[in-house]
């Protein structure tokens, strides 16, 4: 995971057997948790020091990834007092659309918890 310039969360996912169903392509689940985290790192970048929740995202499967590695990354669309909305996209190593999400995010200012707080227990 990364973030850009323009505070984009980056994930990336090296092609792996154990995250495939049984016919040996991704599980849909792997492409929504991209879309998922993409979204949520995205816009917590924007409300530091303040915990944030998914209430509800969709993730549009548009297309077969294959054995490739996937890259998603997320745009914030809008940071509001009470509410974020971010959409994300999932893609192959080599440029091909996988899929397409968005979802509504809850500040919760009264949770604190800061996104280095939040990386260093993702990281463990």
């Amino acid at each position: 995971m990364e973030f850009d310039r323009e505070l984009r969360a980056h994930f990336y996912v090296t092609f792996d057997d154990g995250l495939c169903h049984a016919l040996g392509d991704y599980h849909g689940g792997v492409i929504s948790a991209l879309v998922d985290n993409a979204i949520w790192f995205t816009a917590a970048a924007r409300y530091p020091g303040v915990w944030i929740a998914t209430s509800e995202f969709h993730t549009y499967i548009v297309g077969a990834p294959g054995r490739r590695n996937l890259h998603s990354q997320g745009w914030l669309i809008h940071a509001g007092k009470r509410t974020a909305v971010a959409k994300a996209q999932v893609e192959t190593d080599d440029g091909r659309l996988v899929a397409v999400g968005m979802g509504t995010l809850v500040v919760l200012p009264h949770v604190k918890l800061s996104l280095e707080e939040v990386l260093e227990r993702w990281k463990k």
